[in-house]
């Protein structure tokens, strides 16, 4: 009798694991094309963003003396800096991770397209945390307000696409609901000698409450900029 019970249990045995690996796999398989498809969106929006600096005006407002504009007018301003990650009690409201952000931001078309008493300009940029916590790519628009004393506040909006968690609760890490998502920055800043920058920034990613969870992620620090 025990063997015969015995017998009737390793095919189901068998058919447990058999399912359990099919599972498995159908879930990696299940990532594998929600990344692909977070690479084609992230794709498709640089590639609108390249759409829109190439038409925007190229000419600055005030030109260099020899009429020639640094790398054909197509840069405005590149941007590096540290920034904290997670920062408590801002839009997230909680903190999880760790670590500084190493910041790299280009903005493209000197002259922008005048727009709200300002300048928009599309922009691209990346953030790597130091301490292999959540990292980002993003690309966006830019709108800028300058002041004859130098001053600037900058409002960007745009998307992200980032190497963190999207559901798992338990660890370390946010759980930031999708792969992709909204981004919105704030920067303040002071223009000395015509080309130099530094900026106060601000920036926040999260799923705009699409998707669940949504624990959204804030930075903060310094960055330094230069104008071309």
């Amino acid at each position: 009798m025990n063997l015969r019970s015995s017998a009737r249990r390793r095919p189901a045995a068998r058919s447990i694991r058999g399912k359990a690996f099919v599972g498995a796999k159908s879930s990696w398989v299940v990532e594998g094309l929600k990344q692909r498809s977070s690479i084609r969106a992230l794709t498709a929006v640089a590639g609108l963003v390249s759409a829109i600096a190439l038409a925007f005006p190229t000419q600055a407002q005030e030109p260099a003396s020899d009429g020639v504009l640094p790398l054909g007018g197509w840069v405005y301003e590149m941007r590096a800096g540290l920034l904290a990650h997670d920062v408590d009690d801002l839009w997230s409201q909680s903190r999880r991770e760790d670590g500084v952000d190493i910041s790299a931001e280009v903005v493209f078309a000197h002259a922008g397209l005048p727009l709200l008493f300002g300048h928009l300009r599309p922009n691209l940029g990346v953030t790597v945390n130091t301490q292999g916590d959540t990292s980002k790519l993003y690309t966006g628009g830019l709108m800028e307000w300058t002041h004859p004393a130098g001053l600037f506040l900058d409002a960007g909006i745009g998307a992200a696409v980032h190497d963190g968690k999207t559901n798992d609760r338990r660890s370390n890490r946010k759980p930031l609901g999708a792969r992709v998502l909204f981004r919105l920055s704030l920067d303040l800043g002071w223009t000395f000698r015509l080309h130099h920058r530094v900026i106060l920034s601000f920036d926040h990613i999260s799923n705009a409450g699409l998707a669940s969870p949504n624990a959204g992620l804030d930075t903060l620090g310094v960055r330094y900029g230069y104008r071309f």
